[in-house]
């Protein structure tokens, strides 16, 4: 029977196997082909060796590890069938003594990590990683090879994910294991020991490997396998900058921290270690100081205005292009595109809007192109009276352009030509409607058309100016970047439109089907988190973004780093999720999401002064976008300037952004500048949308509560209760349950808050689980507040506002109910980084200091506190507000300040005036104001 592969001759060879390069005759393509040798090809154990090693690599799929394709028989005898490369193993570019530039080390190194956290995200550990088990191509991309050796684990929770690549070369490039099982110059403390390995062995192999690269020297030598063990084991190697002065101080960090003996101490995953090394690139690519970064920390849980990102790269003008031609580029870096809807006239349905998104995703996957977003083509298209879903035809794209200054429109196109489909993309000057540059591509089939697309488009890009390093580095295929699943892609694009349209309920079931068509689809995970926003809650939210998290290295450069970052923030990770948006704003610059998240993450943390500066930034980006003036308003609310917060929603109104958002932050303002008239015209204004008028029913609730009015609080509720039934948000009720039993609680209304928790101890939505327990332990159920403050802290062990706010906050009452005050104040300060962000974390603190005696200390706290009332309905936190008043009248009298006392007190009652009859704390100040002397 004829040979599928026909062997052209030998790459290599070593102890447990032998390269071919070889033809591959059905499908034309050359493979390698990697048999055992001679005295091995009978031997059991090494045959299921090599069975192992195909099935390792071929469970992985990514472009820094070696595809595998197959496992065949190739004349009699068991091979795997590999991705033949030209190049040579990392061992044959190193010399001894000569180490390599830092910026190869470091890009080789980028690549490396990004490998090898995909293989621990599959649970799979290589278990020797060392120079001859990692290829370099020609064009200098890094693939790991060989996992002969590799063990399979249980997956990680949450760990990340992979994408696809290739092996070949030289004879003493092939793994030589012998019976050891690792490289001993490579191995690990533990593996030497013969100890359990973790994914952190191979972190500590990588980072011998780094220092070799980074040095020209091994980290542990000795002249017996005794001897090296013994220091691996025992001896802390030479310091890399002693040896190569010039290696920058944060790439000898790196390089020591993944040698740590402890694996304790070293790189608990790739993925961190990888960042590091992102971060180090930045740095030194931008001019930076190449030391360590440091990140403030982070704190508070506020409204999601959902939009992740940062990070930002220079784009160099290409010279090639001058040089040859002497013209200026077609576009510049500066300059936008518009892109209109795919002409098909194949009448294939499958076509049908998603070759656009596909385009959309393959442009703006560089920072070159800023292709104007649909949400942008959406505000211009109801300035001009037309609907927000109306094709974008050349014609009507061109009046667009004229509106909004936009340079240049992208027509697409794709026909059939027999049984082949043509892709045409004309790029045209939107002023003079004269062509820019034009390309086509051709598919034998619907399966090819992405690729097509994809070779289309890079040739664009060369044609409009961009340079040939910028093409190369942000080249992510679009079945990778996006899917291969034409259906899915389909799906993916409806959930997209429906969730613009702020159909979030059928953005869902749209995600769900794109993920369903392609479990791989990490787009279309984020999406279905963001669709999750306001129908699921978070229970729903955060398992999405996990899944998309885990699966981002199956998209381009851009959507990747958007994916980290609002898995970060998602998660309560605001600590990463900042310095996240950074990366994303300096890689893409001119993307609004960069700044308008990196404001709302700021913001989150109670930094309203950092929060503002991305808030305007977004702004200029994206003037007609109504997240932006918000978020901007928000930020000079909470810095007390409501004349700037009002100035610049007017400037919105201005530019036409008229949204229910822009009313809702007006009627913030009009709270903020006791504007009574003010007020109930943006009420109206605002709930003019069943969102808006939800939002309004909220605030109007939290003013009721800040006045002692729980009654009118609670039938305000009601009436969201209703509207978020008719809206199919489940979670309403029940939160609105839990901020009631939290109201009665903090007045003392012991009995009926112990009523009001009592049906919600078992909900699984997260800001009930931490209102329910806050409530337990305000009124002395210890017990359930103990628990729940337990099972929130399991549940989202990584979140800053539940480890450093909330449950400490709980913590504090518990210890105040058991008369340990001190605990309290203990308990109570770990949230005091947070300050501007957790209202009710500031009360607690104050009530603290009061039980401990502190009485200038529980006055600052709660001065802090009133000084935010302006967001206090925001935050849900009205009431804590409303209560600090008191605290601070409380606080004085503590302190002997008789007369300031008074005044104090007397500003509570006549806020709580019309507060409802009989309640507790009322009482109470009435008792404490009367023995005032």
């Amino acid at each position: 029977m004829e040979q599928r592969y026909r062997i052209l001759g030998k790459l290599g060879g070593g102890g447990m196997g032998v390269v071919y390069k070889a033809e591959d005759t059905t499908l034309g393509r050359f493979v390698a082909l990697k048999f055992l040798p001679d005295n091995l090809s009978q031997d059991a154990q090494a045959l299921e060796r090599l069975r192992r090693e195909a099935r390792a690599a071929s469970a992985l799929d990514h472009p820094n590890i070696c595809t595998v394709y197959d496992i065949t028989t190739q004349d009699g005898q068991l091979a795997i069938t590999m991705q033949f490369l030209e190049g040579t193993t990392l061992k044959g570019k190193l010399t001894r003594g000569q180490p390599l530039p830092a910026d190869t080390v470091v890009d080789l190194a980028i690549q490396i990590a990004d490998g090898l956290a995909a293989a621990h995200a599959k649970g799979i550990i290589h278990r020797d990683i060392k120079p001859a088990n990692i290829f370099v191509t020609t064009r200098g991309q890094a693939k790991i090879l060989d996992f002969g050796l590799a063990k399979q684990q249980a997956l990680e929770p949450g760990a990340a994910d992979p994408e696809a690549p290739t092996i070949a070369g030289p004879p003493s490039d092939l793994t030589s294991p012998g019976t050891t099982l690792g490289t001993i110059a490579y191995m690990s403390p533990e593996q030497a020991l013969g100890e359990p390995l973790d994914a952190r062995t191979d972190l500590f192999s990588f980072g011998a490997v780094l220092y070799e690269m980074a040095t020209g020297r091994l980290p542990f030598e000795g002249q017996t396998t005794l001897a090296v063990s013994d220091a691996i084991l025992h001896k802390a190697p030479t310091p890399p900058e002693q040896l190569h002065p010039q290696i920058p101080p944060e790439l000898a960090r790196i390089i020591e921290r993944s040698l740590e003996k402890d694996k304790a101490l070293r790189y608990q995953s790739a993925a961190d270690m990888e960042a590091d090394l992102r971060r180090l690139k930045r740095d030194t690519d931008s001019g930076r100081v190449s030391s360590a970064v440091r990140v403030a920390p982070a704190a508070v849980r506020r409204r999601r205005w959902w939009i992740p990102g940062a990070i930002a790269a220079v784009v160099i003008a290409t010279g090639l292009a001058f040089v040859f031609t002497r013209r200026a580029p077609a576009l510049t870096d500066k300059d936008s595109v518009l892109l209109t809807a795919f002409s098909n006239t194949t009448g294939n349905a499958a076509f049908d809007g998603t070759l656009r998104t596909a385009l959309a995703v393959s442009l703006s996957q560089t920072p070159y192109f800023n292709v104007v977003s649909d949400q942008q083509i959406a505000s211009t298209l109801a300035l001009m009276e037309q609907p927000a879903n109306a094709i974008v035809t050349p014609a009507l794209g061109q009046q667009i352009c004229a509106r909004d200054q936009i340079k240049a429109m992208l027509e697409p196109s794709i026909a059939s030509l027999g049984n082949q489909f043509v892709i045409t993309l004309q790029a045209v000057d939107a002023a003079s409607g004269s062509t820019l540059a034009e390309t086509q591509a051709t598919a034998n089939g619907e399966g090819e058309v992405l690729g097509a697309l994809d070779k289309a488009t890079a040739r664009l890009r060369g044609k409009l100016g961009e340079s040939l390093a910028s093409i190369h580095q942000f080249d992510q295929p679009l079945a990778m970047a996006t899917t291969s699943s034409l259906p899915a892609l389909k799906a993916f694009t409806l959930a997209g439109q429906e969730l613009g349209q702020g159909e979030y309920g059928k953005a869902v079931t749209a995600a769900q089907q794109a993920v369903a068509l392609d479990p791989n689809f990490a787009m279309a995970y984020r999406v279905l988190a963001t669709a999750y926003d306001d129908e699921g809650g978070l229970q729903k939210m955060l398992p999405a973004m996990q899944q998309a998290f885990a699966l981002r290295n199956r998209t381009s450069e851009q959507e990747k780093l958007l994916i980290a970052a609002s898995y970060y923030e998602l998660s309560g990770q605001i600590d990463k999720a900042i310095p996240a948006y950074q990366l994303y704003i300096q890689t893409y610059p001119r993307d609004f999401r960069g700044q308008n998240n990196l404001g709302v993450a700021y913001a989150q943390l109670g930094q309203a002064s950092n929060s503002l500066t991305p808030a305007l930034a977004a702004i200029r980006l994206q003037p007609q976008n109504v997240l932006a003036y918000s978020n901007a308003a928000f930020a000079y609310l909470a810095l007390d300037r409501p004349d700037e917060a009002k100035s610049i929603l007017d400037e919105a109104l201005a530019r036409h952004v008229d949204k229910p958002f822009i009313h809702i932050s007006l009627a913030l303002v009009a709270l903020a500048e006791g504007d009574h008239a003010g007020w109930v015209r943006e009420v109206a204004l605002a709930s003019r949308t069943s969102g808006g008028k939800l939002q309004m029913l909220a605030y109007e609730a939290d003013i009721a509560a800040m006045h002692g009015q729980l009654a009118e609080a609670h039938a305000l509720d009601q009436q969201q209760d209703q509207i978020g039934a008719q809206m199919d948000n489940q979670f309403v009720g029940d939160q609105n349950a839990a901020y009631e039993a939290a109201n009665e609680a903090a007045v003392g209304l012991v009995a009926t808050a112990q009523r009001g928790i009592a049906p919600l101890v078992r909900s699984q939505d997260p800001s009930v689980q931490d209102t329910v327990a806050w409530t337990a332990a305000v009124i002395g159920d210890t017990a359930t507040a103990e628990r729940l403050a337990a099972e929130l802290a399991r549940s989202q062990p990584l979140s800053i506002f539940v480890n450093s706010i909330q449950v400490p906050d709980i913590q504090a009452w518990i210890a105040l109910k058991k008369g340990d005050a001190k605990a309290a104040v203990a308990a109570a300060r770990k949230a005091e980084p947070y300050d501007g962000g957790s209202m009710t974390s500031l009360y607690t603190r104050g009530a603290a200091f009061l039980a401990a005696g502190n009485g200038s200390a529980a006055a600052s706290a709660f001065r802090k506190l009133l000084a935010l009332k302006g967001i206090a309905p925001e935050n849900s936190d009205a009431l804590a507000c409303g209560l600090s008043q008191l605290g601070l009248a409380r606080a004085l009298a503590l302190q002997h300040q008789t007369a300031a006392a008074r005044t104090a007190y007397q500003d509570f009652f006549a806020l709580w005036q019309h507060a409802d009859p009989g309640l507790p704390v009322v009482a109470q100040a009435k008792t404490e104001y009367a023995r005032l002397h």
